[in-house]
């Protein structure tokens, strides 16, 4: 069971049904991701040679899926298959610690070259869903050989239903710790991330209140990465 809340947030949304006011820092967007996600996979960055990883699930109902494990070259940005693991657990009524599935993956590839990507996909009647994915650094960011890369930003000029924006970002080499900032009042669907030069990533923008205003999100858009401050 999380312990834990996000007290670092001030909410103050008046859009029905949506709490997301408040600033929300780089770390926010981790924990969103990680530790307060009813299913949660990681790995174990400190047992090398070789490398185990884990499901835990956290949820009020049981997890059937699959975890994809993978390198990616921070050189190129290419993709190397290296573990799939087909999971299945209950729920806290089985194990009130949080139903956890260890398994491995294999030995590291080199860590200053490389990231590891762990894709959750849920499993319902056959048809396999992305849960999550998560990009972990196996050093730090000092340590890696980061390519000079240039990363774009592509505005929608129609807004969603909900007054969010899309935004379509783009990088000419591997891009870490991709980082987005605006004098827009909102937040960002995800931040602090991983951005390759063959797929690009897709977020959105959501405002607190009104809707996105898209000249001030286009004109003060900043984007910052990893290898920027090496």
């Amino acid at each position: 069971m999380h312990i834990g809340g996000w007290g670092s947030i001030e909410y103050g949304s008046s859009r029905p049904g949506q709490v997301t006011g408040g600033r929300w820092k780089p770390l926010h967007y981790i924990l969103k991701r990680a530790a307060f996600a009813d299913v949660l996979a990681s790995c174990c960055l400190r047992c090398a040679p070789a490398v185990n990883c884990f499901l835990k699930n956290d949820g009020m109902h049981a997890f059937k899926g699959v975890v994809n494990v993978s390198w990616v070259s921070l050189t190129t940005g290419a993709i190397q298959p290296a573990h799939q693991e087909r999971v299945s657990v209950g729920t806290l009524d089985s194990d009130p610690s949080g139903p956890i599935h260890w398994f491995g993956v294999g030995a590291f590839p080199n860590v200053s070259l490389s990231l590891m990507r762990i894709e959750v996909f849920r499993d319902t009647q056959g048809v396999l869903a992305l849960l999550s994915q998560e990009d972990m650094l196996l050093a730090p960011p000092k340590h890696l050989a980061l390519p000079q890369a240039t990363v774009t930003a592509v505005v929608s000029s129609s807004l969603a239903a909900d007054g969010s924006a899309t935004i379509t970002l783009s990088a000419s080499a591997p891009a870490v710790g991709v980082i987005l900032t605006t004098l827009c009042q909102g937040r960002f669907s995800d931040n602090l991330i991983v951005v390759l030069p063959q797929t690009p990533r897709v977020v959105s923008f959501l405002p607190f209140d009104d809707d996105v205003d898209v000249a001030e999100l286009r004109s003060t858009l900043r984007i910052e990465h990893a290898q920027e401050m090496q």
